[in-house]
């Protein structure tokens, strides 16, 4: 299991490269917010739980207009990145591992784009949102089903535990929630190489077990993945992307 400090601090470190290599959590963030915006009332109390740099928060603020956008991060950087960038007096930011912070009451909408499945248990998550959610408020996640990074996976690279989709559906049926939207897809990003491939990655902040690697080892599953998967000058690299939004 990766550490909550080694997340904040990888992610920190990539706070200034993250927008322009995290092209899976653009979508995954777009895609969330449609279906926010067609779920839930503008105007109220949001708060989104691992912001990063924004990529959610840019999109949720012109589409639900709220009265107040609470932002939070595990990372201080990422959250000076967003704060820098953000240009309405509505926002405030809360640093912290959400697993373990005590949330804001009385929300509107709770959302979370790429974060969830950082958390030790991201089931834990619609039962906390329930318990800070006004009744009939909004919950809605974007976050990754077990095919994300199937090609390393099949080299031996373990990586996060992904809860099937049907997990979700159930856990949040457990919290009391009802379920308002369940959508499953697959995003898959070519690369000219595995190198190019990996140190995306990196910017983004999004590796997983390839960061203890020794430098051997990690030449060694770079040319291997090269090998497996190169087709027409081009590697792939899977998403399974999960949106899901539930009401109170």
């Amino acid at each position: 299991m990766i550490s909550k400090d080694d997340i904040a601090r990888r992610f920190g470190h990539s706070a200034s490269t993250y927008d322009s290599a995290s092209s899976a959590q653009r979508v995954a963030a777009e895609k969330l917010a449609s279906q926010l915006a067609q779920h839930s009332a503008v105007g109220g109390n949001l708060f989104e739980v691992g912001c990063g740099t924004g990529a959610l928060t840019k999109l949720l603020f012109p589409l639900l207009k709220p009265h107040i956008y609470i932002a939070n991060d595990i990372s201080s950087e990422m959250l000076s990145q967003l704060y820098s960038s953000a240009s309405d007096n509505t926002l405030s930011t809360l640093l912290g591992d959400a697993e373990n912070l005590a949330w804001p009451s009385d929300m509107d909408v709770i959302a979370s784009a790429s974060a969830v499945q950082w958390f030790d248990n991201p089931l834990s998550f619609p039962t906390k949102a329930f318990n800070a959610l006004r009744p009939g408020g909004t919950m809605g996640i974007a976050t990754y089903g077990p095919q994300t990074f199937c090609e390393l996976q099949s080299l031996g690279v373990p990586g996060l535990h992904y809860p099937t989709l049907s997990e979700w559906n159930s856990a949040i049926a457990n919290a009391g929630m009802r379920l308002l939207h369940s959508e499953a897809s697959t995003l898959v990003l070519h690369y000219p190489s595995a190198l190019d491939l990996m140190h995306d990655l990196q910017l983004a902040g999004v590796t997983s077990s390839t960061h203890v690697m020794s430098a051997p080892s990690l030449r060694n599953l770079l040319r291997r993945y090269d090998e497996l998967y190169l087709t027409d000058n081009k590697v792939p690299l899977t998403y399974e992307i999960y949106i899901l939004v539930a009401t109170k």
